[in-house]
């Protein structure tokens, strides 16, 4: 094998091949499905603060026109947190 360099060993001064060279180190795979995984998350994040802010500037508005009290209210806020418990088991 021509061109080929070969290490000496410390211990027992026997030749080894460098493995450097027979096998070089690939390239890990990108996993894109994590990446999809954490742009939804960070999405759905977003969201629900986008939510969070536009409901409580309307509650102003919401409790003038219905006459709603602030004991209401907060059970109707609150209770859409419980919205997606009610969604079949085959899309959780």
């Amino acid at each position: 094998m021509v061109g080929r360099k070969d290490e000496i060993s410390v211990t027992s001064g026997l030749q080894i091949p460098l493995s450097k060279s027979l096998h070089p180190p690939k390239k890990p795979k990108t996993n894109y499905f994590a990446f999809l995984c954490a742009i939804v998350a960070s999405m759905s994040s977003v969201l629900v603060g986008y939510d969070i802010g536009v409901m409580s500037e309307a509650v102003i508005y919401i409790q003038q026109d219905f006459n709603i009290s602030d004991v209401r209210w907060k059970f109707l806020s609150e209770s859409s947190a419980f919205t997606p418990l009610s969604a079949p088991p085959s899309l959780v």
